[in-house]
């Protein structure tokens, strides 16, 4: 199944894709978006022409693992997408991915889907352990 991680931002969006053909996990172009429904309908968009079968976003925890305004929104908007588009979703907790892709790439404009490739990569991880 091909996977879409996605690190949500109101404005920016960092995007990462996996395909079990080509098995490499690559980050893709952020998103730019002036609005919720500018951002559901991008997504769908790819999610279509991907023909991604899961989305995965980084779920911003705090460093005692509660949940934030922003992870309310992620899930939110993560909600609004399964809606609009069918697609299924699950989350990775995401603390540290974006700091932890700026310092590897440093202020690049490219941070957002750094950090996405990084919550990919994490959920790849896991469902290999799973299949262990």
């Amino acid at each position: 199944m091909n996977l879409l991680a996605v690190d949500f931002g109101e404005k920016n969006i960092g995007l990462a894709f996996y395909s079990p053909a080509a098995k490499i996990p690559l980050t893709l172009e952020p998103l730019r978006v002036g609005s919720k429904a500018e951002a559901l309908a991008k997504l769908g968009e790819l999610v279509k022409e991907k023909e991604v079968g899961k989305v995965v976003f980084g779920l911003p925890l705090n460093f005692e693992f509660a949940e934030t305004e922003q992870s309310q929104k992620t899930r939110q908007f993560a909600k609004e997408l399964f809606e609009t588009h069918g697609v299924e979703v699950d989350f990775v907790n995401e603390v540290l991915s974006s700091v932890l892709a700026s310092q590897l790439r440093g202020s690049s404009k490219d941070s957002h889907s750094s950090s996405a490739l990084l919550i990919l990569e994490d959920y790849l991880d896991k469902l290999e352990e799973l299949g262990s």
